[in-house]
């Protein structure tokens, strides 16, 4: 995939790793929409990339409000006309208490609502645009959780329960789109350092310790974001910037899928 001149479409976009790959795109000469629910981040966004507002625009969305996603579509078709390539960002991480002595089902409701259903409200949105025009490409972010789990799933269960449905979904959607001619793929990132100190939630509480090191040591945003763009260069399926993760997959294949004897 070439992004010169590409129209984007970035949602959760405001900061960290969204904030990161708008900004890679637009220095590969794509034109980018940023979506974030946080107005004043948008456009401070929007306003920092090259060229600022004379090609790149931010948008106000809550991704679980309907009548706030046509709105959004309706802008975006009247600034930019179309939209190429749709990457499905935001989310709610839902971090901790989430283990099984703590269930909370709004906990739940909310990841699902977010992180799942925000991304089918987006893509039922602008899909249509992309089939009439004949092309495009559509990322869903799941997490590297859902396809190399290790043992801090059993703090994140809201969190990873929705990854997991982004997961099958997107499965589904490739099949679907295919003889549409429109591309899918899913963005599973490794744990990334998104905070200012660098560290991450789940270390700051102490979970990865039945974990290996190499799975419990952060990325960057750059890197992450980097990943998810030479993915997009070679046409992938599955896109992760944790490293070796296609090995990885097979021999949790061969541990039989049993994230027991595959990750501690």
């Amino acid at each position: 995939m070439d992004f010169q001149q590409k129209i984007v479409l970035i949602t959760g976009a405001g900061r960290g790793i969204g904030e990161e790959i708008a900004r890679q795109l637009a220095h590969e000469g794509a034109r980018v929409a940023i979506v974030d629910i946080d107005e004043e981040r948008a456009l401070a966004v929007a306003e920092s990339l090259p060229s600022g507002h004379a090609q790149h625009a931010g948008f106000q969305c809550d991704v679980t409000d309907p009548a706030a996603i046509g709105r959004v579509r309706a802008e975006v078709l009247s600034r930019f006309g179309r939209v190429d390539l749709l990457i499905n960002n935001a989310a709610a991480q839902q971090f901790g208490p989430g283990d099984i002595t703590a269930v909370d089902l709004d906990r739940y409701r909310q990841s699902f609502e977010v992180n799942v259903l925000g991304d089918v409200r987006m893509v039922d949105a602008f899909l249509p645009v992309m089939i009439e025009q004949g092309r495009g490409h559509i990322v869903n972010t799941a997490s590297s959780l859902v396809i190399r789990p290790n043992p801090v799933v059993q703090h994140l269960m809201p969190y990873v329960t929705s990854k997991g449905a982004v997961l099958a979904w997107t499965y589904a959607l490739a099949c679907a789109l295919k003889p549409q001619g429109i591309g899918v793929s899913l963005f599973c990132p490794g744990l990334t350092a998104t905070r200012p100190d660098g560290l991450t939630y789940p270390q700051k509480m102490g979970w990865f310790k039945r974990t290996a090191e190499n799975l419990s040591t952060p990325g960057s945003v750059a890197d992450c974001a980097a990943a998810l763009l030479q993915g997009l260069r070679q046409g992938r399926f599955v896109i992760s910037s944790e490293p070796d993760y296609a090995q990885a997959l097979v021999d949790f294949a061969k541990a039989g899928l049993d994230p027991n004897h595959f990750s501690m």
